[in-house]
């Protein structure tokens, strides 16, 4: 990644901040966005470790328009990582026969349009670069595992606002990596796992990854991917999940 564009959104904390800390570390110029970069302290932190390899910009992924203003100032863009996501209250319980319909649609909102609207904002930047996209997605996002639990809070089903999103999520994905094909993009959905977040954490919960350990993973599937990947719904640890 030495020298390459990357750009990360929702990188003020948890995932994000890891692969801000990660690509820098890999020697990449990393621009990082978050909805409010002045209260981003880890973020500045990094600034004054890395200088000029880190550039921070204000972008809010659930308001139409705020990518199109920080894609005009970036010219070239190898990788775009899809990061920023929300998911409700009520997380990870959310069973669907008590769904909150508002709630569904701003966690659609924002994990599933503001993917789709980050992603068209840098398409001509993305074009004189490396022309990668990676939608941060879930092993909850993933149809075929809807009858798993993942753990003894979270039972086959529930967590319906999520998975809903992420599976959209994941349908957006395909259609990228369809349409874009010809001009040898490579976008694809990756899972990071089940990482100790606060969202991950949520409900008691505990996870068995560390954000150290999920993004360096995830970091090396992206450093490896081939245009015979394109379209594809990776793990961190580079296994091929079922949609």
């Amino acid at each position: 990644m030495e020298r390459k564009h990357v750009l990360i959104t929702g990188s003020s904390r948890g995932l994000g901040l890891e692969f801000v800390r990660q690509f820098l570390g890999r020697g990449a110029i990393v621009h990082a966005t978050c909805r409010s970069p002045s209260s981003a302290s880890a973020l500045e932190a990094l600034k004054d470790e890395f200088g000029d390899k880190l550039k921070i910009y204000a972008l809010d992924t659930s308001v139409e328009g705020s990518a199109v203003g920080v894609a005009s100032q970036i010219e070239s863009l190898d990788v775009l990582v899809n990061n920023a996501g929300i998911a409700t209250k009520h997380h990870p319980v959310d069973p669907i026969v008590e769904n909150d319909i508002d709630e569904l649609m701003t966690v659609v909102r924002t994990n599933v349009g503001g993917n789709i609207a980050t992603t068209n904002a840098f398409l001509d930047a993305l074009r004189r670069g490396s022309k990668i996209v990676v939608n941060l997605s879930s092993d909850l996002g993933s149809i075929e595992k809807t009858f798993q639990a993942q753990s003894t809070t979270v039972k086959a089903g529930g967590v319906s606002s999520y998975r809903i999103s992420k599976a959209a999520s994941n349908m957006a994905t395909r259609i990228f990596a369809a349409e874009l094909a010809s001009e040898n993009f490579k976008v694809i959905a990756l899972s990071p796992g089940w990482v100790a977040t606060d969202m991950g954490a949520s409900g008691g919960r505990a996870p068995p990854l560390t954000p150290e350990q999920s993004i360096r993973g995830c970091i090396d599937v992206i450093s490896k991917l081939t245009s015979e990947d394109n379209g594809k719904f990776f793990g961190f640890d580079g296994a091929n999940l079922p949609w």
